[in-house]
């Protein structure tokens, strides 16, 4: 694998609206939040421990992911600044991960290993009214790798790209804090630098929630 240097060109309109989205889904966390009764803080430590708990880790997640010519492994957190969300009709997460990607038809002369690091906020709807089991999801947001991505047919232009998502998924177990989803993920830098050929994989995640 290969790094190159970034592109200096003007970012095209599907890189903006594909960045704005990502914000967009951001500002829906951070206006939930915001929506909670909390006590106002009185002194800085009160804050302290505001601050604290909108970033306290809410669930861990393990997920593995194939594509045409690449395996992912994956583990990460999520932070949903809405509380625990299990039994909302709408909730949004953000998560944060970091994967292992290895290709299985590399250069002979290369590892065909490269790390990824994520940050995808996730909006998710509940059937039912929020009292099925069942949901889905879509997410999107940036991700980066510790080198270019290339293959034998595929070769990316930067190690900055957009990660989105759509997924149907499960909850189970004690109070919902368990759950599978089955997910199709899309890499791609949307036009910033090309070529961009853009790799899809097909995930399945498992999910644990701690409250």
């Amino acid at each position: 694998m290969r790094f190159s240097g970034p592109n200096e060109s003007p970012l095209p309109a599907s890189a903006l609206l594909r960045a704005a989205a990502s914000l967009v889904l951001l500002a829906a966390c951070v206006a939930g939040r915001a929506e909670e009764p909390q006590a106002a803080p009185n002194t800085a430590q009160d804050m302290g421990h505001h601050v604290l708990d909108a970033l306290k880790v809410r669930g861990i997640f393990a997920q593995m992911g194939i594509a045409d010519e690449v395996t992912a492994g994956t583990a990460g957190v999520i932070w949903n600044l809405r509380g625990a969300g299990l039994n909302e009709r709408w909730s949004v997460y953000v998560e944060g991960s970091m994967s292992r990607w290895q290709s299985r038809g590399g250069y002979a002369t290369e590892h065909g290993v490269l790390t990824q690091v994520a940050l995808i906020p996730t909006l998710r709807y509940r059937f039912g009214e929020g009292s099925s089991p069942w949901f889905v999801e879509g997410g999107i947001g940036a991700t980066v790798t510790s080198s270019v991505y290339r293959n034998v047919d595929k070769h990316f232009s930067t190690a900055f790209n957009f990660g989105d998502h759509v997924g149907l998924g499960r909850s189970f177990g004690a109070a919902r804090r368990d759950e599978i989803v089955l997910r199709a993920e899309h890499f791609s830098n949307a036009g910033i630098k090309h070529p961009n050929p853009g790799q899809n994989f097909l995930e399945l995640r498992y999910l644990h929630h701690f409250d």
